[in-house]
């Protein structure tokens, strides 16, 4: 019986180790989520929506 306890322990343990190890894998996470050349498109769309905002507020 107490073995049995012992196996169920051991297969959760296994468990959160797989997700623990899944998570902190850096290959896991995606590199092309924003690509370098979008990167500075996207910093110019935010200086326009900053300038456009501050003329508005200007008037």
């Amino acid at each position: 019986m107490s073995s049995k306890i012992c196996e169920k322990h051991f297969d959760i343990s296994d468990i959160y180790n797989t997700k623990k190890k899944k998570r902190l894998n850096p290959d896991a996470v995606p590199k092309h989520i924003i690509a370098p050349d979008r990167i500075e498109e996207a910093f110019e769309l935010d200086i326009s929506i900053i300038l456009i905002l501050l003329s508005i507020i200007e008037v």
